[in-house]
């Protein structure tokens, strides 16, 4: 019923049919005979009748209207034709899809090409050149374009600047830009390529050097432009005491490598208890890693580490005396729960047999209360105390005790007679029988009387003895009485 077609279209309109077929124009002009017609050279909208006859005259007639419709064009890539330049006295070379006729003229009607490809040379004014596209339905697209001359490339990196500030160990991206489609080179100053895009990805430089871009287009064109890549540095160093003591302090100090003005955030802050422009004052209760981030005046920023091992003695120390009760002269051994390795020192030392031992034995006068500093392998000090009570004697019979008897018969019971006590120093004793007569003298606490005289056994009697005895602390003790011998 109605078709649309481009300005001068060829298209054939066929009818499946084997009666007799009449073509005809809007004025009833006979313009075709038979099943199919082939059409051209419609410039305007207009009408065809096709009328069929059967053999027994009967005939059936259909009006269909062709218009023209310009969106109707070849349908291809004019891409190629955006952005065609060059620079002055070069050329320039442009291609379209073959499968098209393609004739590419000046304004002035000139004939400049007459297939898909166009070429021209020594070119140094701009241009305004006109294609023409014909279909294989004889379709026709007419389109211009323009040709851009320039006086050079225009190679620009990073809109032209000079100097450019990157972090201290980072990556960057550098972006060139150029007037015309062109192939860039990126080198370093002693001549290596690293690059060979318009924009250099990722580059990881080291130290402040300039690099140097290249541009070249199809034509031969060529343009140069170079940029410094100034370093901002942000390495620097923590120092401190990597090791402190339970209860201590240490000083934390940031030295940056470089002179630029800078910020710094420290932490945990839990334990820092003083800050300065560059250190801090810590003070942790554990082993604490303290982290710095350090931010330069070009806004670069790294991150550093640092980490304070605490050691001491968490639990503190205990003393211990064993027996922490004792009499005059008798000793006590001195301990700590720590280990035997750490060094030791013991005050008062006058009555200990190793003031700088982990165990000393203590052997006091009086009642004293003994300090113990302990130094563990790190340095770490600490310390505790024990008090060891001293009973004093009081030199009497409740200090002495002197047996009033004693049976020599070889029972194993009492079978000898001596001195009893815990706090005699020295003493004098002597025994004699009934006539005054010297049966046994000792000097020696530990000594025994068998009830024998000159290695003969005594009757059994009242003997009398006398004693003189000095206790440990001075005091001294006599006693004159009698003991029984019994058998």
């Amino acid at each position: 019923d109605n078709i649309s077609i481009c300005e001068n279209q060829i298209f054939s309109l066929s009818i499946n049919t084997t009666d007799v077929v009449t073509w005809t124009d809007v004025d009833g002009n006979i313009i075709a005979s038979g099943n199919t017609i082939e059409l051209m050279d419609i410039t305007t909208d207009t009408s065809f009748n096709v009328s069929v006859s059967n053999q027994f005259g009967c005939t059936t007639t259909d009006v269909f209207d062709i218009s023209i419709d310009d969106m109707i064009q070849p349908e291809i890539d004019l891409s190629e034709l955006d952005n065609v330049s060059t620079c002055t006295g070069n050329g320039i070379e442009v291609s379209l899809d073959s499968s098209f006729n393609v004739t590419y003229s000046d304004l002035m009607g000139n004939i400049l090409s007459t297939n898909n490809v166009l070429m021209l040379d020594n070119l140094t004014d701009d241009q305004l050149i006109q294609v023409t596209i014909v279909d294989e339905r004889n379709c026709t697209l007419v389109d211009t374009f323009p040709i851009n001359i320039f006086e050079d490339i225009g190679l620009s990196i990073e809109n032209g600047l000079d100097t450019l500030t990157y972090c201290q160990g980072s990556a960057i991206d550098l972006l060139s830009n150029s007037d015309v489609i062109a192939d860039v080179i990126w080198v370093t100053p002693d001549g290596i390529v690293i690059g060979s895009n318009a924009t250099l990805q990722n580059f990881s430089p080291q130290g402040n050097l300039q690099l140097t871009a290249t541009a070249s287009d199809q034509f031969g064109c060529m343009d140069i432009d170079s940029i410094t890549l100034i370093e901002s540095v942000i390495g620097g160093e923590i120092s401190g005491d990597g090791m402190i003591c339970l209860g201590e302090s240490t000083v934390l100090t940031f030295t940056p490598e470089s002179d630029l003005d800078f910020t710094l955030d420290w932490s945990p802050e839990e334990s820092i208890i003083n800050e300065t422009a560059n250190t801090v004052t810590v003070q942790p209760e554990t082993t604490t890693i303290y982290t710095l981030i350090y931010i330069n005046e070009d806004g670069c920023e790294s991150m550093f580490q640092f980490e304070v091992v605490v050691d001491g003695f968490f639990n503190g120390v205990e003393a211990f005396a064993d027996p922490q009760e004792i009499l005059f002269g008798e000793s006590t051994t001195l301990s700590t729960d720590q280990d035997d390795d750490f060094d030791y020192q013991w005050t008062p030392a006058e009555e200990l047999d190793d003031a700088n031992a982990s165990m000393p034995e203590a052997t006091p006068s009086e009642s004293v209360t003994y300090t113990v500093t302990v130094t563990d392998d790190n340095g770490c000090i600490d310390t505790a105390s024990v008090t060891v009570q001293v009973t004093q004697p009081t030199c009497d019979e409740s200090d002495i005790f002197v047996p009033n008897m004693f049976t020599p018969n070889s029972d194993m019971i009492n079978d000898t007679w001596r001195i009893e006590s815990n706090f005699i120093d020295r003493f004098e004793l002597v025994v004699y029988n009934r006539w005054g007569e010297e049966v046994f003298t000792s000097t020696d606490q530990d000594d025994e009387w068998d009830g024998t005289f000159r290695n003969k056994e005594l009757e059994p009697d009242v003997y009398g003895y006398y004693l003189l005895a000095t206790c440990t602390n001075g005091f001294e003790y006599t006693k004159q009485g009698n003991v029984t011998l019994v058998k």
